[in-house]
């Protein structure tokens, strides 16, 4: 089967492909006033590109203190509820595809006990043998230790109950995760509609993506394994 174009024409051009959806829901009366919320989705995403510059410090510059904090470790990006969950999906492409990073991705309260697991394995911050001492058959000066992203949504004045246990699980993700060591980044988006805060988040982690790919001398648009495979696909036999 031939690969097709695998580069990073549909990661750059997300909205552009969005865009059309959305409005055509619109059009059916399923989602309503989508064209004042792409305002709002556009703004939100001027001041995201504004503060992660590729001028700005990296001290203020959230996105380059995200791919900072991911630098040499293997992410696990869990959202805490069915936006951000979405938010996680899209991250763990942009990680693998962008930085070349390998990345797991879930979405409370499903995959808790799953990705959380893994707070207990060989590439976790505090992993030891049995007898408490460093596993002899391992390299701690070079092996990846994992890092958690939280994406968080907001909560409202008045919460429901599910709201309510969703923050609190996270909190105990959280907590849980520190408490052994990890890394723990968390992502929040600011107030807005659901169309907003998704969009806030994703370009959050686009943006960390593509510096965590230059800081590891990487070009972020194109992967030349991939590019191999389309070539490979192309030139095979019967394709």
């Amino acid at each position: 089967m031939p690969v097709g174009d695998l580069g990073a024409g549909s990661r750059a051009r997300s909205w552009s492909l969005l865009v059309p959806a959305l409005l055509t829901l619109e059009g059916h009366g399923i989602l309503p006033d989508v064209a004042d919320r792409l305002d709002d989705v556009a703004n939100r995403l001027d001041d995201i590109a504004a503060a992660a510059r590729p001028s700005s410090e990296a001290f203020v510059n959230p996105a380059k203190l995200l791919a900072a904090d991911l630098a040499g470790t293997i992410p696990l990006v869990l959202g805490d509820g069915p936006l951000t969950g979405v938010a996680a999906r899209r991250a763990g492409t942009m990680l693998t595809r962008t930085a070349r990073t390998p990345a797991l991705t879930g979405q409370l309260p499903d995959c808790a006990a799953a990705l959380l697991a893994c707070l207990d394995g060989p590439f976790a911050a505090s992993s030891t043998a049995p007898d408490g001492g460093r596993d002899i058959f391992a390299d701690p000066d070079e092996s990846a230790e994992l890092a958690l992203v939280l994406l968080r949504d907001v909560v409202d004045e008045s919460p429901t109950d599910a709201a309510v246990r969703r923050h609190n699980l996270a909190q105990s993700v959280q907590e849980l995760a520190t408490g052994r060591g990890t890394r723990v980044h968390e992502v929040n988006p600011a107030a807005g509609s659901p169309l907003v805060r998704l969009a806030e988040l994703i370009a959050r982690v686009d943006f960390a993506a593509a510096y965590l790919a230059i800081g590891m001398g990487l070009d972020p648009l194109r992967s030349p394994a991939v590019r191999a495979l389309r070539d490979h696909s192309q030139s095979a036999p019967g394709t």
